[in-house]
C-alpha cells in the first residue's frame, strides 16, 4: 500500500478521515483502493472530474501505465486527455453509439462536432487536441 500511496501522492492522507478529504483527494484514495485489488478490468467513471489539472494528467498517466496488464474502461468528457491517453474510444451522443474504434478514427473533427457541438484542432503525431470552441448553430 505504501508504494501505491506514494505513486498516487496520497501518503500524507493515510491517517486522515475520508470525510475530511477534499473531492480530489477522495478521488485519488478511491483509485488507490481500486488499484490495490489488481483486477483484470478497471472501470472508472469520470476519475478526473474533481481534480486539478496536474492530477488529471497524473491519473490518466497512471491508468495508461496499467494497460499492458489490465483493461481500463474510463468514462471521460475531457476530450484533450481522452485524445492523448486513450487507445480505443466509444463515442456516444444522447446515449446512442455514434462511433467506436481507435482514438484517431473516432475523435475526428466530424464526430466531435456531431457529439458535442464543438470544433477542435488535432495533431495525431503529438496526440494533442486544442482550440475547442462552440459551433455556431
Amino acid at each position: 500500500m505504501c508504494d501505491l500511496a506514494e505513486q498516487l501522492a496520497i501518503s500524507h492522507l493515510l491517517d486522515n478521515s475520508y470525510q475530511q478529504l477534499s473531492g480530489g483527494e477522495q478521488t485519488r484514495v478511491q483509485l488507490a483502493r481500486c488499484l490495490m485489488k489488481q483486477a483484470p478490468i478497471l472501470l472508472a467513471d469520470e476519475p478526473i472530474a474533481a481534480l486539478d489539472p496536474y492530477y488529471q494528467i497524473d491519473i490518466m498517466q497512471q491508468l495508461k501505465a496499467l494497460t499492458p496488464t489490465q483493461t481500463c474502461v474510463v468514462v471521460i468528457h475531457h476530450l484533450p486527455l481522452a485524445y492523448r491517453f486513450c487507445d480505443e474510444i466509444i463515442l456516444l451522443k444522447n446515449g446512442n453509439l455514434l462511433a467506436n474504434g481507435n482514438t484517431q478514427a473516432v475523435l475526428n473533427a466530424e464526430n466531435i462536432a456531431k457529439a458535442f457541438g464543438v470544433k477542435a484542432e488535432m495533431d495525431w503525431g503529438k496526440r494533442e487536441m486544442w482550440g475547442i470552441e462552440k459551433l455556431e448553430v
